[in-house]
């Protein structure tokens, strides 16, 4: 018994030594001959070294402390993230990288992005950049802290990371070293001397961190860079990872913009090819801030035609086949909207009928929020500007704030939530930048960002490239992977407050059918993916005979533009269930149903844990030939049979989550 005990400290104390970086290895040994005297007492005398009659973890604390000093003067490995500003790419991955440019020339198409992913080492979010064939495909990071010059710890061995590629790459570092990488991850170690400094003067030869392909690429690609920083005092050769991988989740640009109705004028203009004004009156982001940050060299001035409005009158040119679009920046560094209610009616004195206004303010409003109260004051003040441009043009488009380090990242659902219900009302079209940026969460937040509040040119020419979609581009999924993505999430249950509590309840999107009345709920803790769910407490014993819950919203095209291949979605079942469908409604009122028991068995619903039911979007026209799967307005999801039911005796609760459409 004794033995089992102490193997059992022995296990555990090795791995928190582990855990922590200790070379424990080099001191095995010594250990194995400490453990041996300490059980060859036959009658296990020597084990009790506490000297209590008991053995027990005091008596493994006495044998640590025996341990022979050597052993604890191993000094930890410690890895610190590069950062700036205490923004490290752990935490804020992609903040301060932007891509590197040569020439104008790589801004339009734009040669180089970057991304969040999960794919990485660190089970946490790694940065990817992808390039087009012969661009640099580059980034850079500036490394340099306002408050501390301990960016790279004095005494560290070298800069370190993790990279891998889509294909076989060979990277530069300030054109001071060069590595290359492969298809599958790899630890890049680089001492400090390759860059001209050393443990005692840790730097990389400047105060801004490049990297870009050493050779021109031929083929269109991508790499990922994670876990980068330095190690202390020596690499490690075997330091505690934990890769993820899988494809990353991804959001149609029909679910980020809205109102394109309000903006038909506006298109019969471009179809018609005739001249109009784009009049961009904001806060910071339209005037630029930050745009040209990591690529200095271009200038404000020239940063200032790859702007969200510029580059958006950039693309309806070529898209329109002329040149007669012109564009005013009105943009008012650190500026509210109550704020812009002083300018606009002389900002927009000259614009016309036929010409197209942005309103961007919120940034500056919603920054440091602390009630939704504030959300609603922005609006108030956003339609004193809509009522004011509206004296001139009813051509206008609202956008929702970036986001910084600040309390709005507890607001974001409602923020989008309010902000289109508010451009419906107002009958003007949208951008949603903040769901844009949240969407997958916090961590994926930072790689359009310049710095906390304003998107570089990148970020910039990304928002103009969702907001073609209001004007006859094709809609596409974010992101913009060479590979396209599995699946993007239609509904997660993440975002609401409460059932009927807070300012997003559950019962406000989704509403009962048949016998439900108001027996669901925002289920908390309990959940396929996040924290959240929804719960139906059905009963099928009384008329009608089901229980189900429907949302209903603008139609959309389910197909994504013809990708997408199926409808999935999670549940947890009950031991009463003997049928379960998910209802489809159509813009014209065609419905298509499609049951558990139509193909799969049933059951499976008696399970109480988390399932996924796949369903392929031909077996719902096949239900319906007539019905338009381009254009879905509602889904229902039930248990028990939604059109002839019977008096089946059942109670119980099911849970669903995670309702997504999947690509092939």
């Amino acid at each position: 018994m004794q033995n089992k005990i102490f193997l059992i400290f022995l296990s555990m104390f090795l791995q928190l030594l582990l855990s922590a970086g200790v070379n424990a290895a080099e001191c095995i040994d010594s250990l194995t001959i400490l453990a041996d005297d300490w059980l060859l007492g036959g009658d296990y005398s020597q084990a009790d070294m506490y000297d209590d009659q008991i053995i027990d973890f005091k008596d493994f604390s006495v044998l640590a402390s025996q341990w022979p000093d050597g052993c604890w003067l191993t000094t930890p490995l410690e890895f610190k993230p590069m950062e700036r500003n205490s923004d490290n790419m752990e935490t804020h991955t992609g903040l301060w990288c932007c891509p590197l440019f040569t020439s104008t020339a790589d801004l339009y198409p734009i040669n180089t992005r970057l991304y969040a992913t999960k794919d990485s080492v660190t089970d946490q979010v790694a940065m990817r950049v992808d390039f087009l064939a012969g661009a640099k495909g580059g980034f850079s990071m500036e490394v340099w802290d306002d408050e501390s010059s301990d960016v790279f710890p004095i005494g560290s061995a070298g800069l370190t990371m993790y990279a891998k590629a889509s294909t076989n790459l060979t990277l530069n570092i300030n054109n001071a070293h060069q590595f290359a990488i492969s298809t599958d991850w790899q630890k890049i170690d680089i001492p400090w001397s390759a860059f001209g400094g050393s443990p005692a003067n840790p730097d990389i030869g400047g105060w801004q961190f490049e990297m870009w392909i050493n050779s021109p690429p031929a083929q269109d690609g991508w790499y990922i860079i994670d876990r980068i920083g330095s190690e202390t005092p020596d690499f490690g050769t075997n330091p505690h990872i934990t890769t993820t991988t899988g494809q990353d989740q991804v959001i149609n640009t029909s679910h980020l913009v809205g109102g394109a109705d309000a903006l038909a004028a506006t298109r019969q203009r471009l179809n018609s090819q005739q001249h109009f004004t784009i009049y961009a009156f904001g806060d910071s982001v339209t005037a630029g801030a930050q745009a040209d940050r990591g690529n200095w060299w271009i200038g404000s001035s020239t940063a200032a035609q790859y702007l969200y409005f510029s580059h958006l009158a950039r693309l309806l040119k070529a898209r329109y086949g002329y040149t007669d679009i012109d564009y005013v920046q009105l943009g008012y560094g650190g500026w509210t909207s109550s704020m812009a209610k002083s300018v606009v009616a002389a900002d927009l004195a000259t614009a016309l009928p036929e010409d197209l206004v942005f309103i961007e303010f919120g940034g500056n409003d919603l920054a440091w929020m602390t009630s939704t109260s504030q959300i609603d004051t922005w609006l108030s003040n956003t339609a004193d500007l809509i009522a004011e441009a509206k004296t001139h043009t009813n051509q206008i488009i609202i956008m929702s704030p970036t986001l910084g380090e600040t309390n709005m990242f507890d607001y974001t659902e409602q923020i989008s939530v309010k902000m289109q219900a508010f451009a419906a009302t107002h009958q003007v079209a949208y951008l949603d930048v903040t769901k844009w940026m949240t969407y997958r969460g916090r961590p994926y937040t930072w790689t359009p960002l310049a710095n906390h509040f304003h998107p570089d040119m990148m970020g910039h020419i990304m928002m103009a490239e969702i907001m073609e979609t209001l004007f006859g581009a094709p809609h596409f999924n974010w992101p913009q992977y060479s590979q396209a993505p599995a699946s993007f999430l239609w509904e997660g249950f993440e975002f609401y407050t409460g059932t009927t509590a807070g300012d997003n309840p559950l019962r406000d999107t989704w509403h009962p059918n048949g016998a439900t009345e108001t027996y669901y709920d925002l289920e908390f803790g309990l959940a396929h993916t996040g924290s959240k769910s929804m719960a139906i407490n059905f009963y099928n014993g009384e008329p009608p005979y089901y229980c189900g819950v429907s949302r209903t919203s603008t139609p959309e095209d389910w197909t994504i533009g013809g990708t997408a291949e199926s409808l999935s979605l999670w549940y947890k079942g009950s031991p009463n269930i003997d049928e379960m469908y998910v209802r489809l409604t159509d813009s014209d009122d065609d419905i298509a149903i499609v049951r558990y028991s139509d193909a799969w068995d049933t059951g499976d619903l008696q399970l109480e844990l988390w399932q996924q039911w796949n369903i392929a979007l031909q077996l719902f026209i096949d239900k319906n030939p007539g019905f338009d799967m381009d254009a879905v307005k509602t889904i229902e999801l039930g248990v028990g049979e939604p059109v002839s039911p019977d008096p089946v005796p059942g109670i119980g609760a099911v849970y669903f989550d995670d309702i997504e459409l999947t690509l092939p």
